[in-house]
């Protein structure tokens, strides 16, 4: 909502005409699903239960953010726990694998097969480390972008 007002003097007879020109603006920012309960009795003045669908819809938008919110951790956690089973799994093979060279007496394609899996293995639990830890900085930087004040009064000029 803005409100701007302009007022000039008048000069009364006789005297010279020293008029200042003063514009004066007042600003209100809120943010949220819902207008303010002023705005809210106007619609619903101007058609009858617009008040009640507005608050439906906001209601709605919740339980769908609510409900994606919940599946996109529902997903990362089978995901997580997916990796970790599947990690396992090639390392078992890999020390099956190498037992088996070892067995044979091919030492150094078992050390080669060893250490390429236990490499790999580390390789890819520092990157998702990495790349979880960085993500959750930026969601942190972004929540704290978002945080202002509701109500800013412009400064005088």
């Amino acid at each position: 909502m803005s409100k701007s007002t302009t007022s000039k003097p008048v000069a009364k007879q006789g005297q010279p005409d020293l008029s200042v020109l003063a514009t004066s603006s007042r600003s209100l920012v809120y943010s949220g699903p819902l207008p303010t309960a002023s705005e809210m009795a106007q619609y619903e003045k101007i058609c009858t239960g617009a008040a009640d669908r507005i608050i439906t819809m906001a209601e709605k938008q919740s339980e769908h953010r609510q409900k994606v919110e919940y599946d996109t951790i529902l997903t990362a956690n089978w995901r997580s726990i997916l990796g970790v089973v599947f990690a396992f799994i090639i390392a078992l093979a890999s020390i099956i694998l190498c037992g088996y060279c070892v067995h044979l007496d091919h030492l150094k394609t078992a050390c080669a097969i060893f250490g390429g899996t236990i490499v790999s293995l580390v390789s890819v639990f520092i990157y998702g480390t990495n790349s979880n830890k960085q993500e959750r900085e930026e969601k942190f930087d972004k929540a704290h972008q978002l945080q202002m004040p509701l109500h800013q009064t412009p400064p005088p000029e």
